[in-house]
C-alpha cells in the first residue's frame, strides 16, 4: 500500500509539471520514451506495457494508464516519470526501481520431515519478491508446520545473496529440524466414566511414542467418540501438552468429562429396526441431550418412518430417571403405511397427462414400483414438472401445491397435482452490440439458444456467461456483458451489449516447490511466458505437460479464472516425488513357468525430469537385464 501511494505521488508530481497553459495551447509532442533503471530491465515487456506514447501529443490520461499497467507487473517498488524538454517537444523518462525478486532457492540442512513437504509449506516461488516480510512469513509457516509434526526445537534460517548486476536475489534456506519430541507422562484428570484403563487404551498415547499435534488431537477425539458411543453423550476429552525442552518430552494432561450415561428406549416400535432408529439420533454428534436435541432426534426418527411410507408417524421424546440412571424414551405412534392409489393432473395445460406422469416418481403400485407414498418425493416431483414445462417454453407455468386425499383407514393416497402451463414463448431476435474482437457469427455460435427455440427464463443469463467465456478464451477477462429482454406477443427478444475491455497479459511466472528439478525443465514445458496473453487453455496444457513428467507427483497452475487486470501473475505449484523407486513382482505363465522381476530407477536424473531404470527379469527360460 505504501509503495502504491509512493508511485501515485511521484506520478502526480511529474504530471503537475505539464505546462500550465495546456488548456490554452497545444500539448507538446512526445519525441521519445526512455527507460532508466539501476539494473537491466526486461525492456521489450516494459515498453509493451507502457504502450505507444512516442510521436503523439503528451496526454495525462495515457501516462497515468501506463503507470497503472507498470504497477500491475508487480516488478517495481518505485516509478517516476520525468519530462525532458527538447526542440521537438518532450521526452518521457521512466525511472524504475525494481523489486528484489528471487532467482534461485537452495535448501540445506536436516529437514526432518519430507523435504518436498517443507518446500511446499514455505511456499516460496522463483520470481516472487524476496522481501523481509515474505521471508518472515515463510519462516513462520515452516516453524508452525514443524511444531505440528513434533519438531518443537526446529529452526529455519533464510539467507539472501544479491545477484551481481541484477536486482534479483538467491535465497538459501537452512533447516535445522532437531529431533522429534516424544510423549512423556500421560495423566488423566476429571471424570472418566468407564475405568481409566479403558480410556487409556482408546487414547493409545504411550510414553516414548513420537509426538505430533495431530496424533494427540485425533486420539483425544477418538476417546471422546468412544465415550459417546457408550452413551456418555455429553463427554468431552481435551489434551493439554507441556513440552520439556531439557529432555525433549511432551507431558500430556488429558482432561476427561464423561458426564451422565443415558439409556435410550423406543416405545411403540415395530415397523423399523432399532438400529435404524438409533442411527438417526443426533446426541453423539452434537454432544448434547438437551430438549432441543431430543426434539431434533425425534424429527429424524419421524423422517425415517416417512421415507418408508409411514406418513402419519409421530415421535415424542420423554426424559426420566430410574435406578440405573438417565433414560430418554421416544414414544412412537407409527400409524399405517400409506400407498399411492392414483395420481391425476388438474388445471389448464396443453401437455398430455401421460407426458407429465413419465417425469415423476410418485406413482401407484405396480410391477416395477412399490407405490409407497412419500411427501418429500411428491414435493420434488412438483419441481421436476415445473422445470419440464419451462424447458418447453412456458415461463409462466405453475405447478402445485398438490392435493392429497387419504382413505378413511389412511392406507391409500389419492394425489391431484394442479398444472397450468400458460402461453408458450419462443426466442425472438437476438441483438449483439459492441463487437470488435469477434464476429457476430462467432458469438451466435457460442450462445446456448437460437431464435425460434423454446424460451426459458435462464437463457439470457446462460448466454451472458457463454459470451464472457468466449472472451476469456482470448484473454479478455475484464469483458462485461449486459443483457436485456423484451417481450413481443409470444416471442422474447434478447439484446447483449458488450464492453470488451483489454486483454490480460501474464506478468510473472512464479515457480513453487522445486527441490531437485531444474527451473529450465519446467519453463520449457510451459506454452506461455511473461508478456503473453493469459489464455486459461494454455495454463491447462502446461499443467498436463508437467503432469506427464515422472519427477512431479502433483502440479497445479493458477489462476484458471484470472482477474480483469492488465497483468496477472501465473503460479506454477509443483510437488516433486521421491526420485528413487524400487519395484518388484512375481508371476507364472504356461510358457515361462515361474517368473519374477526387480527394477530400480531414478525419475529425476540430474534434475532434468528424465527417468532411468534398470530391470532384471528372471524365469525358467532365462534371465534378462534391460536399461530404460
Amino acid at each position: 500500500m505504501i509503495g502504491r501511494r509512493l508511485v501515485r505521488a511521484l506520478a502526480t508530481a511529474a504530471l503537475l509539471s505539464f505546462r500550465a497553459a495546456t488548456g490554452a495551447a497545444e500539448p507538446p509532442m512526445v519525441t521519445a520514451v526512455e527507460l532508466s533503471s539501476a539494473h537491466p530491465l526486461p525492456e521489450q515487456q516494459v515498453r509493451a506495457t507502457i504502450g505507444d506514447l512516442a510521436g503523439k501529443p503528451l496526454a495525462r490520461d495515457a501516462v497515468r494508464a501506463s503507470l497503472a499497467r507498470l504497477w500491475a507487473l508487480r516488478r517495481f517498488s518505485m516509478i517516476r516519470v520525468a519530462e525532458i524538454p527538447n526542440d521537438a517537444g518532450v521526452a518521457l523518462r521512466y525511472e524504475l526501481t525494481q523489486r528484489p525478486l528471487i532467482r534461485r532457492i537452495d535448501w540445506r540442512g536436516n529437514s526432518g520431515i519430507d523435504l518436498g513437504e517443507a518446500v511446499t509449506t514455505a511456499g516460496l516461488g522463483i520470481g516472487e519478491e524476496a522481501s523481509p516480510e515474505r521471508l518472515a512469513k515463510a519462516e513462520r509457516d515452516l516453524l508452525a508446520r514443524y511444531r505440528r509434526e513434533g519438531y518443537l526445537a526446529a529452526r529455519a534460517r533464510f539467507e539472501t545473496t544479491p545477484v551481481p548486476g541484477s536486482s534479483e536475489r538467491d535465497v538459501t534456506v537452512v533447516l535445522e529440524s532437531g529431533e522429534r519430541a516424544r510423549i512423556g507422562t500421560v495423566r488423566l484428570v476429571g471424570d472418566t466414566g468407564p475405568p481409566a484403563d479403558e480410556v487409556r487404551k482408546v487414547l493409545a498415547l504411550k510414553t516414548g511414542k513420537p509426538y505430533r499435534e495431530s496424533l494427540v488431537r485425533d486420539q483425544a477425539r477418538a476417546a471422546e467418540e468412544r465415550l459417546r458411543r457408550d452413551r456418555y453423550y455429553g463427554a468431552r476429552v481435551t489434551a493439554r501438552p507441556d513440552w520439556r525442552p531439557d529432555v525433549n518430552h511432551v507431558d500430556l494432561e488429558i482432561e476427561v468429562t464423561a458426564g451422565s450415561r443415558f439409556r435410550v428406549e423406543f416405545e411403540g416400535r415395530s415397523a423399523l429396526s432399532e438400529s435404524a432408529l438409533r442411527s438417526r439420533l443426533t446426541f453423539a454428534e452434537s454432544g448434547s441431550t438437551d430438549e432441543f436435541e431430543q426434539e431434533s432426534s425425534a424429527h429424524q426418527i419421524e423422517a425415517a418412518y416417512r421415507e418408508h411410507g409411514y406418513h402419519f408417524a409421530t415421535v415424542s421424546p420423554r426424559q426420566t430417571r430410574d435406578a440405573d440412571g438417565e433414560v430418554i424414551r421416544f414414544v412412537i405412534d407409527e400409524g399405517p403405511r400409506v400407498a399411492v392409489e392414483s395420481v391425476t393432473f388438474s388445471g389448464n395445460h396443453s401437455v398430455s397427462d401421460d407426458q407429465l406422469a413419465k417425469r415423476i416418481e410418485t406413482v401407484p403400485a405396480g410391477a416395477l414400483h412399490r407405490g409407497v407414498f412419500r411427501q418429500a418425493t411428491l414435493d420434488h416431483d412438483v419441481g421436476v414438472l415445473l422445470a419440464y414445462l419451462r424447458s418447453l417454453g412456458h415461463p409462466e407455468a405453475a405447478v402445485g401445491p398438490p392435493d392429497v386425499h387419504f382413505s378413511d383407514d389412511r392406507t391409500r393416497a389419492l394425489v391431484v397435482i394442479p398444472v397450468t402451463d400458460g402461453p408458450r414463448l419462443t426466442v425472438g431476435a437476438v441483438v449483439i452490440e459492441g463487437l470488435h474482437v469477434f464476429t457476430r457469427s462467432e458469438v451466435e455460435a457460442a450462445l446456448p439458444f437460437k431464435p425460434g427455440a423454446p424460451w426459458e427464463t435462464r437463457q439470457p443469463d446462460d448466454g451472458q456467461r457463454a459470451i464472457e467465456r468466449l472472451y476469456a478464451g482470448r484473454g479478455y477477462h475484464g469483458a462485461r456483458v449486459r443483457v436485456a429482454t423484451s417481450r413481443r406477443d409470444t416471442t422474447v427478444d434478447v439484446r447483449y451489449d458488450i464492453d470488451e475491455g483489454e486483454q490480460t497479459r501474464i506478468g510473472r511466472v512464479l515457480l513453487r516447490g522445486l527441490v531437485l528439478a531444474r527451473e529450465s525443465v519446467v519453463r520449457q514445458a510451459l506454452p506461455f511466458q511473461p508478456g503473453d496473453v493469459l489464455i486459461p487453455d494454455k495454463l491447462v496444457i502446461g499443467q498436463r505437460r508437467l503432469g506427464e513428467i515422472a519427477a512431479f507427483d502433483s502440479v497445479s497452475i493458477d489462476p484458471l479464472r484470472p482477474p480483469p487486470d492488465p497483468f496477472a501473475d501465473v503460479e506454477v505449484s509443483l510437488r516433486e516425488r521421491k526420485p528413487w523407486h524400487l519395484d518388484f513382482g512375481v508371476g507364472y505363465s504356461d510358457a515361462d513357468g515361474a517368473r519374477a522381476f526387480v527394477e530400480i530407477g531414478h525419475d529425476n536424473v540430474f534434475g532434468t525430469g528424465t527417468s532411468l531404470s534398470i530391470r532384471q527379469r528372471g524365469s525358467a527360460g532365462g534371465d534378462v537385464t534391460s536399461l530404460a
